[in-house]
């Protein structure tokens, strides 16, 4: 089309500079050019001129919008090749983009079921090195997080006989003992690493924080773990746990919102700390717990708001204190509760002892 323009427009200007402007002079203007009135010599050469420059100025308008219609023409085609251009780009970066995140998801996956392997290895250095390789994947996965840290509170879930010196070992000579000390205490170093990691994970000033998902602890044995620091955010269960020993720290420590459940926990023996411990609108709950030899202090905890239940709890033997504890809006309660009444409690709160 643009060379038929052309072709039309030069064919019109060669005729008009020839025979074409005394035609139009005639045809269009309507001069006489042969009768007795015809124009002649200059007059004619004047008109015929004239009607030239008319014309031209004519075919060059036309040429002007005609050339203006197909630069915006190709311009519009240039952008819709553009567009395409750039959509064909973005569906290659698109296709390359899922590519990449299957190719990651399954090396998150094998790296998982890497993890998996090795924490069931019956070998301790290459169990910790599940261990370490669980925490790094819930560190970079935050769809596998939990799922990873659903398996490290189910290794610490597994039956766990701690300090092999009595009940089972004490008939068996030196060198069996020996073995089974060595097992306990890598046993107990692949356990203490994972209650470690997670401790740290649950810290403000985590790298990567897991504040805020589950942990399952029912019916761990505990012989020491320090979660000193840590904020328990989300659903925490030490429901039926065993705490027997060794010093398990829980100073500074933060209960805020969610819940989390000490019930049937056995305090058995050793040190639980909360000193300092903020309770911050969470559900705390010790029912039917049985304190039977451990020291439990509760030194300095700040009750801020939420619920801290004792109901039911059976305190026999051991030390509970809440010396120096402050009161603030939380409510304690003893519902039921057995036994030697903790000390340091306020007045309001004593009076109601069973």
């Amino acid at each position: 089309m643009p060379m038929v323009a052309a072709v039309a427009m030069a064919v019109t200007v060669v005729w008009i500079l020839g025979p074409g402007a005394k035609w139009w002079l005639v045809n269009i203007d309507g001069v006489d050019v042969e009768g007795k009135s015809a124009l002649a010599g200059k007059d004619l050469a004047a008109a015929l001129d004239a009607v030239r420059g008319r014309v031209l100025t004519v075919i060059t308008g036309i040429a002007a919008v005609v050339a203006i219609y197909y630069t915006a023409l190709n311009a519009a085609s240039a952008r819709q090749s553009a567009h395409a251009a750039i959509k064909g780009v973005k569906a290659t970066e698109e296709s390359q983009l899922r590519m990449h995140a299957l190719t990651a998801q399954g090396q998150r996956y094998d790296r998982f079921t890497a993890a998996v392997e090795h924490l069931g290895n019956p070998t301790p250095a290459i169990r910790l090195g599940g261990v370490h390789a669980l925490a790094r994947l819930a560190d970079d996965s935050p769809e596998l997080r939990q799922t990873c840290i659903d398996i490290l509170c189910a290794y610490l879930r597994l039956p766990y006989e701690p300090n092999p010196d009595h009940s089972l070992f004490v008939e068996q000579d030196p060198t069996q003992l020996a073995v089974a000390r060595a097992d306990y205490q890598a046993h107990r170093e692949v356990r203490h690493t994972i209650i470690r990691i997670i401790a740290s994970r649950l810290r403000d000033d985590a790298v990567v924080s897991w504040q805020g998902h589950d942990l399952d602890f029912t019916n761990v044995v505990f012989d020491g773990g320090n979660f000193q620091g840590a904020t328990f955010s989300g659903q925490t269960f030490f429901t039926g746990a065993t705490f027997y020993s060794g010093h398990i720290d829980f100073d500074y420590a933060c209960f805020t919102d969610g819940v989390t459940d000490f019930s049937e926990a056995k305090f058995e023996a050793g040190d639980i700390t909360f000193w300092k411990v903020h309770f911050k609108g969470a559900n705390v709950r010790f029912w039917h717990a049985e304190f039977q030899g451990s020291t439990v202090l509760f030194t300095d905890a700040i009750f801020h708001s939420g619920v801290v239940d004792f109901t039911n709890a059976s305190f026999k033997r051991g030390v509970v204190s809440f010396r120096d504890a402050h009161f603030g809006e939380a409510t304690l309660k003893f519902e039921g509760a057995s036994g030697k009444r903790p000390s340091g409690l306020p007045d309001d709160i004593a009076s109601e002892w069973p």
